[in-house]
């Protein structure tokens, strides 16, 4: 509230000893000095400093919170005199003390001086919760997050039922209050926080969901990690990026590295733009390599999307550092996901390039001798006589089950086949 003409020229008078003489300029408002306070807390700490006189109290309770941290403005009760609460919107100037007339004023530097006590309630922070304002609302979350005990039944209760408030921003607030007062791996937080990132429909409280989860969870949850993974599908893109920057720091915990490279692995089954987050993401994961990760990049090797496919190759370049490794990893590829000519193509390679035994390559071998072209199935058949060790279980499966083919061809390659394959099974 402006200051009256009254107690304009009241402070000028009071504080003559402090102003100087000098008249200011025409159409220069007078400069009124500052107003000394002091405040005391209940538990006997005293802050002093000075005040223009035309700030307002809530003002004066900004100028506290930054000085005593656990004393938020809506938590804050100013007496003076032992009188009511004073309100946010009172003017400083109009807390001095009434002079009278006759003073003389002998006291001037007493009266430029006010004195107050400072009460902290966590009542008006709890009353803010159901404020009409959205403003409110959210520092009154702020301030419990602050005052309120940690994990107290009553706190976490009523901030959690502002989880559903209809702004985002009050929302978006309940979250990061909520992950303040509660202990970590705390399940009801962790629930709280896991439904918004997967259910809420606005990106800034997903963003906000998201940051908190990766502070509250436990180190090495599968299950958080996993739903930080599924992020990558998020249909905001600052949601996208934040999940990738997660999923990296992840990728750099020991207790967290295998789990954060399989959740992006699980994403690159998905639409392309997360194909291509997935990828991007994998190829800055040092712990990434490994071989259930690379196996489910297989088909991305041979993706129909142009750039997914190079990506997909700059990819396995990055986690795969040994060339001939490498080379088997793309054979592989085209043998599972190429065409017809590729998968031929691909299958000699690997009989002259990959090592006999091999669990992966004779996987994929036996793959393609499920395959509908009957050239295919015979040459993947004779293949497994060079690539499968005597015995192999799943050569000798794969075989068993092409004598069970219509077409005599195949039965024919199978019945070559098998006593080389299960030779060491034989009595």
């Amino acid at each position: 509230l402006p200051i009256s003409e009254f107690d304009n020229a009241r402070l000028e008078f009071v504080m003559k000893r402090r102003t100087s003489r000098r008249r200011p300029p025409a159409g220069v408002a007078p400069t009124l000095p500052p107003i000394r306070i002091e405040v005391r807390n209940v538990a006997g700490q005293v802050c002093r400093f000075e005040l223009d006189p035309r700030c307002t109290v809530h003002s004066l309770k900004q100028r506290l919170a930054e000085h005593w941290l656990k004393s938020p403005p809506i938590c804050q009760r100013l007496l003076l005199g032992g009188a009511e609460a004073l309100t946010d919107s009172q003017v400083i100037a109009d807390l001095l003390p009434e002079i009278p007339d006759d003073s003389g004023m002998q006291d001037a530097d007493d009266a430029t001086s006010i004195r107050l006590l400072l009460v902290v309630s966590l009542e008006d922070a709890q009353n803010g919760l159901s404020a009409a304002s959205a403003k409110v609302r959210i520092q009154a979350l702020e301030a419990m997050a602050v005052v309120a005990p940690r994990s107290s039944r009553g706190a976490v209760a009523a901030i959690s039922s502002l989880l559903c408030d209809e702004a985002p921003e009050v929302r978006a607030a309940a979250l990061e209050a909520l992950a303040k007062i509660s202990k970590e791996g705390d399940e009801r937080a962790l629930g709280a926080v896991m439904d918004k990132l997967r259910e809420d429909s606005h990106a800034h409280v997903r963003l906000s969901a998201l940051r908190l989860l990766l502070s509250i969870m436990p180190s090495g949850c599968q299950t958080c990690i996993s739903a930080i993974g599924r992020r990558l599908a998020d249909q905001d893109s600052d949601v996208v990026r934040e999940a990738q920057a997660s999923l990296l720091r992840l990728g750099n915990e020991p207790a967290s590295s295998a789990a954060a490279a399989d959740a992006v692995a699980e994403m690159l089954a998905n639409k392309r733009d997360v194909r291509l987050a997935a990828l991007r993401t994998l190829s800055q994961m040092a712990s990434s390599h490994s071989a259930r990760v690379v196996n489910r990049m297989l088909p991305l090797l041979e993706d129909r999307d142009k750039h997914v496919k190079q990506e997909a190759q700059l990819t396995l370049t990055k986690l795969v550092a040994d060339a001939r490794e490498r080379a088997l990893v793309s054979s592989r590829a085209r043998l599972l996901y190429g065409n017809a000519s590729m998968k031929l193509g691909a299958m000699k390679e690997l009989c002259r390039d990959a090592p006999m035994g091999d669990p992966q390559t004779v996987a994929a071998v036996c793959a393609a001798a499920k395959d509908r072209s009957k050239g295919l199935q015979i040459e993947a058949m004779k293949s497994l006589t060079s690539l499968a060790t005597a015995g192999d279980e799943t050569a000798v499966s794969c075989v068993l089950e092409c004598l069970e083919d219509p077409r005599c061809e195949v039965r024919l390659a199978a019945l070559k086949v098998l006593p080389q394959v299960a030779r060491s099974q034989d009595p």
